[in-house]
C-alpha cells in the first residue's frame, strides 16, 4: 500500500507471509512496489516504519534498497530516495 503522498514522498506499507521456500518474494514486492511509485506517481521519495525487533523486514527492505534513516520510538524509519 502507498499511503501519505505529498510533496512528491509517500509511506510504503507492505505485509508479506513468506514461507521459507519463498523469501525472494518479499524483496521482489517490495521493489515493484517502489518502481511503481516513481514511474507512476512521480515519488522520488518512500519511506517505510518497521518495527525494532523485525529483523527480517529489516533486512529485506534493506536489500531492496532502503536505508535505516531514524529510530522513532518502537519503529524505525527506513527511506529509499530516488535522485
Amino acid at each position: 500500500r502507498i499511503h501519505d503522498i505529498a510533496n512528491q514522498q509517500a509511506w510504503q506499507g507492505v505485509l508479506v507471509f513468506i514461507s521459507a521456500r519463498n523469501k525472494k518474494k518479499g524483496q521482489l514486492i517490495i521493489k515493484n512496489v517502489s518502481e511503481f511509485s516513481l514511474i507512476n506517481l512521480n515519488i522520488l521519495k518512500l519511506n517505510a516504519g518497521i518495527l525494532k525487533e523485525n529483523a527480517t523486514s529489516q533486512r529485506v527492505f534493506n536489500q531492496s534498497g532502503f536505508i535505516h534513516e531514524k529510530n522513532d520510538g518502537d519503529r524505525q524509519i527506513w527511506t529509499k530516495i530516488y535522485v
